[in-house]
């Protein structure tokens, strides 16, 4: 059982959509920044960290006592927040994969929707979304129009002190739902828990499809219509451009090897084999 349950909750603000690459592009991108952190030990009332300020002892003893765990509605997006944005820029404390939680894979493990406020809704939870600040952090999440005087190429945030302060109260409420969510809402089993921290792992670390070396020349002899020697086959052809995505022969990879016309199969997609890169992540709830 852990000793402490940490609760947090990061509102951020980019140039690029975090809908368009996902998280892990989202917090690689420079123009990404963090307007806040919310967060919350057990049941104590929500604090806001913002940049600037020392990082909270919270933080550090988490990432140290393996009693601790830390949860969040999503939490892939935290944490790749937190990995290529709070540590690099702030040199934030690191949780292990091993000690996270997340209460949207404990929503759907449960056949429940995945958005927190859905979730509070059908859980009739006493804390709801603020609807509002919502709004608001969408606004804020994506620069504002050069005002009158001001650079047409530069970048400018929502940043006035009024919006700021209503960020701050919409990510403690956030922080607030997340944390009566995880009270309510069953525990994912052992093996259902390692399966998430395997997929987290293979989603951050990624991997990419490589094609074989050549093996033969792009057009089969098969391709060849019986009886007229140099002519190639339209149907091969447009079966050729097909598998190249549009772009021709051009788009089939190297080496393809083109079965007979006697084939059962038409044309078998080329072995694969496994490389690292990055992949999209999940995007934000």
């Amino acid at each position: 059982m852990p000793r402490h349950v940490l609760h947090r909750d990061i509102e951020t603000r980019s140039t690029i959509d975090l809908t368009d690459v996902g998280a892990w592009r989202y917090a690689g991108e420079p123009t990404t920044g963090v307007w806040c952190v919310a967060y919350a030990v057990d049941d104590a009332r929500a604090r806001i960290w913002i940049p600037g300020q020392s990082i909270p002892e919270e933080f550090h003893v988490a990432a140290r006592e393996s009693d601790w765990l830390i949860v969040a509605h999503n939490d892939a997006f935290e944490r790749a927040i937190e990995e290529r944005i709070l540590a690099p820029r702030y040199d934030w404390p690191i949780v292990p994969i091993e000690r996270h939680r997340c209460t949207m894979a404990m929503a759907l493990a449960s056949a429940l929707p995945a958005a927190l406020d859905s979730v509070a809704e059908v859980l009739e939870l006493s804390v709801r979304k603020d609807a509002q600040g919502a709004r608001l952090m969408r606004l804020m999440s994506r620069p504002r129009k050069p005002r009158a005087g001001e650079d047409l190429n530069g970048i400018y945030w929502h940043d006035d002190p009024e919006k700021l302060e209503r960020l701050y109260a919409y990510c403690r409420n956030d922080t607030d739902v997340e944390r009566e969510a995880y009270h309510r809402l069953p525990r994912l089993a052992d093996s259902e828990q390692a399966l998430w921290i395997l997929d987290a792992t293979i989603n951050q670390r990624g991997f990419s499809c490589r094609r074989r070396p050549p093996q033969t020349s792009l057009v089969h002899r098969s391709c060849r219509r019986p009886g007229r020697a140099g002519r190639t086959d339209t149907h091969h052809r447009r079966r050729l451009d097909q598998h190249g995505s549009g772009e021709g022969t051009a788009g089939l990879a190297r080496g393809t090897r083109l079965p007979s016309q006697k084939s059962p199969q038409a044309h078998p997609e080329p072995r694969l084999e496994v490389e690292r890169t990055r992949p999209r992540c999940p995007s934000r709830h």
